[in-house]
């Protein structure tokens, strides 16, 4: 595993966000792509050990695991070890990728930053100038609804600006109205993993939540320090705050936008 993803992603990280845009381009992302899915998967099946309360007094004894449903892991599951099995992988298999570059400044932004929603599959690792966003099981569909948005991107992004971006990702795949269907073939010639997706994507309605509730998900232990914490929390549930564009549909570079 540390042949396979350690080393060379390492190597990548030390070239920073053109390295990594030049890997994606040369090599394609099933590397990237199944490192994301390994460490989603281990993440997870590691709070199968943590407790929902960490006061040991008060008997609750439920795990946060104990709220997942572990049949909608397996894909994941399939695709992070497909390099000890030895898989195929075909093209439909691979979910949203995003690769972003991200704003840095010494002493004021951290150089790293991690996030993930289990109910969307999606998942942040930012380190340094370069942020990766994915959805692991959409077979690309987050990505293509929010194609137009990401086309205004015209310089790097603040931490809560990718968190942003992050959010609209989760929201789109959370409400997937047909999600594509995963499964594997074993013949002589080995084990492949394909899959069917629908041929246009659609969002149910109502929501199974409002935007705002995914980017207070992804915000919410950033606006804890926050002096206003409270009015400031409840304007990012309502969906009144943005980090990204204008009203004029530009991107945003110092400011928040507060939404009518």
């Amino acid at each position: 595993m540390g042949q396979t993803f350690e080393n060379p992603i390492r190597e990548l990280c030390t070239g920073g966000f053109e390295q990594i845009e030049q890997f994606i381009r040369d090599d394609g992302p099933g590397l990237i792509f199944c490192w994301l899915s390994l460490i989603f998967l281990k993440t997870h099946l590691k709070d199968g050990s943590l407790f929902q309360t960490r006061d040991r007094r008060s008997g609750d004894l439920r795990r946060l695991a104990d709220a997942y449903d572990h049949v909608e892991l397996h894909h994941i599951h399939a695709v992070a070890r497909s390099f000890f099995t030895r898989a195929t992988l075909k093209r439909e298999v691979f979910g949203s990728l995003i690769l972003l570059p991200a704003k840095q400044a010494n002493g004021v932004i951290e150089p790293f930053d991690f996030a993930d929603i289990y109910t969307s599959k999606s998942i942040l690792l930012r380190i340094n100038d370069f942020c990766l966003i994915a959805v692991l099981d959409d077979s690309c569909a987050a990505l293509s609804s929010f194609m137009n948005d990401l086309d205004r991107i015209r310089a790097p992004l603040a931490p809560a600006q990718l968190r942003e971006i992050f959010a609209h990702i989760s929201f789109i795949s959370a409400n997937l109205e047909e999600r594509p269907l995963f499964h594997s073939i074993f013949n002589k010639d080995g084990h492949t993993i394909e899959g069917s997706r629908p041929r246009e994507v659609r969002l149910i309605s109502p929501p199974v939540a409002p935007f705002g509730e995914f980017l207070f998900a992804a915000l919410e232990n950033t606006l804890h320090t926050h002096p206003d914490r409270d009015h400031i929390s409840a304007l990012v549930r309502a969906g009144r705050y943005s980090f990204l564009f204008d009203a004029n549909g530009n991107q945003i570079e110092n400011s928040v936008v507060l939404r009518p």
